[in-house]
């Protein structure tokens, strides 16, 4: 068996973060992608919480922790954890979107169809991937139980800032749990019907920009967007032309904000 030296993101970078807003605007959850940390979500979370909204972002389970933890981790215990950290800012809002960066959109697919969400943002965010990794994947299992993390950043400054809050390896087990929760998933876009904004990037090298579209095109939201990044790769948040996605991200809740205002 291949050994790695298997470190999880520093504490302080991957604890949880709430930042309260103003209490008429609509609350947001932010879910962080695998093997990342809240502190991938940081950034964006600042930017809206600046305009406003009231900005949580959990750790997911697995995250933060030991490979040994982190690969005794199952897909449901994410999907757990997301319609919690849901359901706890619901308690206390009447309306709360969700913004999901990779894995975290996936979440964010299954919370549209189990939950009432305002809206619906998804960075970078898989339903499939390439067959190649189907085809690797059981032979990586059959070896080690982890692998080198791939920084997936064009901006080398944030590439550096971004290493102290993710994990340095990918534990093989919960990497097959990931594959598990995209097929539970990819068959219930179609009950999608909030609105949704889609952000991908056409040089992302970890999840195939063929994902927004296939996305786009099998929801049942009447109002959904494509938008394409230029210059990054995957990890959308943090990487080139972050300001825009902000930017846009805000503008997105706001215009779903003011229609569902004014069907009141």
């Amino acid at each position: 068996m291949l050994a790695w030296n298997a470190q999880p993101p520093r504490p302080d970078l991957a604890s949880p973060f709430l930042l309260e807003g103003q209490g008429e605007k609509v609350a947001v959850l932010l879910l962080h992608g695998f093997a990342c940390s809240p502190q991938t979500m940081r950034s964006l979370g600042t930017a809206l919480h600046m305009r406003g909204h009231t900005c949580y972002a959990p750790l997911l389970p697995g995250h933060g922790e030991m490979l040994e933890d982190f690969n005794m981790v199952l897909s449901t215990d994410w999907l757990d954890a997301a319609e919690a950290s849901f359901d706890h800012l619901k308690q206390r809002y009447d309306r709360v979107a969700v913004v999901g960066f990779s894995m975290g959109g996936t979440l964010g697919l299954h919370l549209a169809t189990v939950r009432a969400l305002q809206s619906l943002t998804l960075l970078a965010t898989p339903v499939f991937f390439g067959s190649w990794v189907r085809r690797f994947y059981p032979m990586a299992r059959s070896f080690t139980s982890a692998l080198p993390v791939v920084f997936d950043v064009a901006n080398h400054r944030a590439r550096k800032r971004r290493k102290l809050g993710v994990h340095t390896v990918l534990p093989v087990h919960a990497v097959g749990e990931l594959l598990a929760l995209l097929e539970e998933v990819r068959p219930r876009l179609s009950q999608v019907e909030c609105p949704l904004l889609i952000a991908q990037s056409r040089s992302d090298h970890t999840v195939p920009p063929t994902n927004a579209p296939f996305i786009a095109q099998n929801v049942s939201s009447r109002l959904r967007r494509l938008l394409w990044l230029r210059r990054a790769f995957h990890v959308l948040p943090v990487d080139y032309g972050f300001r825009r996605l902000e930017h846009e991200t805000a503008r997105f809740l706001a215009e779903v904000d003011a229609r569902v205002t004014s069907l009141r």
